[in-house]
């Protein structure tokens, strides 16, 4: 009986021809029981799951498809640096080299909110203090 596995238990890494079209909804490692595409650093990799002692980890990228991986470059600001370090496959470092991070809507009007009112005066809560007038502690502004 032959055994894709090495001595360590690993499998071997998947080699895929580089101008091979994919489509998205297809998984990114179309034989993940004889192949992996986890073969670099998996040390602190948001796509490896490390096994307990003893055993070999998981390769997350090969459940994974091409959409999925995507949309975590997408989503996740730590996934390009790591998928560039986890694996060869020339298909998957396009991929991440072509991607940027979307901000999260609410992230971002979080910070503009801030950004407008850093200067501007607590005019709400002075009023439902009873300062009436607007300002912070219902003293006057004086006007040169």
């Amino acid at each position: 009986m032959t055994d894709n596995h090495d001595d360590c238990g690993c499998l071997p890494p998947c080699r895929r021809d580089p101008e091979k079209e994919y489509d998205p909804n297809l998984p990114v490692n179309p034989d993940p029981n004889h192949c992996t595409l986890c073969t670099g650093d998996k040390t602190d990799n948001i796509f490896y799951q490390p096994g307990a002692p003893g055993s070999h980890g998981r390769c997350i990228l090969d459940e994974l498809t091409y959409e999925q991986v995507y949309l975590v470059l997408e989503r996740t600001p730590k996934a390009k640096k790591d998928l560039l370090r986890i694996t060869d496959d020339p298909i998957l470092i396009a991929m991440a080299n072509d991607s940027r991070v979307v901000e999260d809507p609410i992230d971002e009007d979080e910070r503009m909110r801030k950004r407008l009112h850093r200067n501007s005066l607590p005019l709400y809560s002075s009023v439902l203090n009873g300062n009436f007038d607007g300002t912070p502690n219902g003293v006057p502004c004086k006007r040169k």
